[in-house]
This record gives C-alpha cells, structure tokens and sequence, in this order.
C-alpha cells in the first residue's frame, strides 16, 4: 500500500459546499477554515440536510481569505453576497428567508461546530472505499458519495476501508 493524498476539501459553513484544496493549514482542532460557521435553528440545532432538505438547494462559493460566502439557490437565481463577519446579521436574514425558519450564523475557529467536536476533526476516507460503496449504491455517483460522507482527506494508493484499520 502506497497511501496519497488525492483530494483535499474543506466545507466553511457546516452542510453547505466545499472548498477543494491543493493543500491545507492545520487549525486548532480541524484544518483551517473547516466547518468554521454553522447555520443554527431556533432550538439551537445544526440547519443540515437532516432537517431539511433545502440545504441541497442551497449553493455556497467562498472568498475564503476574505471571509466572503456568496449564496444562491441550485435552480439559477443570482447570487448575494456576504461577508461573514462585518455583514454576518444579512447573511442571517437571507439564510432565515431561504429556510423559511430564523438561522443563526454562529463562529468558531477551534473546530468546535464538527459532529463531534472532540472525536472528530480531519476524517479520512480512501477512494476505493467510497467506489466500494458507489457498487453497493449503484443510483449514488461519486460526487453524491463525497458529499454525504464529508470528509476532509480523501487517499489513493490503497484497499478499500484501509483507513478503517488505522489507529
């Protein structure tokens, strides 16, 4: 087994799009800018696909250095942009408007907004693995697989769920 890092992607706004990367910067608990903001309900709960399924209708390109997300829905409408901290309270409405629900953008640089913050930070899955799957879920592509699974470090070179027996 020769293991290489094939694909790199961060996701900047929890259940929203990710970055691809030719390289990443390790942060405090994740890599930086990873799953930095989350959009949060009313109750307090993460907006992902779970709640609704209007987070896959949902696009979301960033200017990462500069803290810029600009938003539109996947059928075509034009594009707002926001930054996500000085204009974070216009961001909050058009995501309130979008959902249909009050959202709250919250903010942390310490990889505290993973799944589960302290478990989880860089999560690894190899490529065989996720074509392994692609068998099994023959109606999923690829594409539909990376995003379910959300990793941030995808690997060539080895068996499928090789990462599985790693420590």
């Amino acid at each position: 087994m020769n293991p290489v890092i094939s694909r790199i992607r961060i996701y900047p706004i929890k259940s929203l799009d990710p970055v691809e990367l030719q390289e990443a910067e390790v942060g405090v608990h994740s890599l930086r800018f990873d799953r930095e903001f989350a959009m949060l309900t009313r109750d307090g709960r993460f907006m992902n696909g779970k709640k609704s399924g209007r987070v896959n209708e949902l696009k979301a390109t960033y200017d990462l250095p500069n803290y810029e997300v600009s938003f539109s829905d996947r059928s075509g409408a034009s594009a707002r942009s926001f930054h996500l901290l000085n204009e974070k309270h216009e961001a909050e409405n058009y995501l309130s408007d979008f959902f249909g629900e009050p959202i709250s953008l919250v903010h942390n640089k310490q990889g505290k907004l993973m799944d589960i913050p302290a478990a989880s930070s860089v999560t690894i899955v190899s490529e065989a693995s996720l074509q392994s799957l692609q068998e099994e879920f023959s109606d999923r592509t690829l594409e539909d697989l990376r995003l379910r699974f959300r990793a941030t470090i995808e690997l060539a070179g080895v068996d499928p769920y090789w990462e599985e027996n790693r420590k």
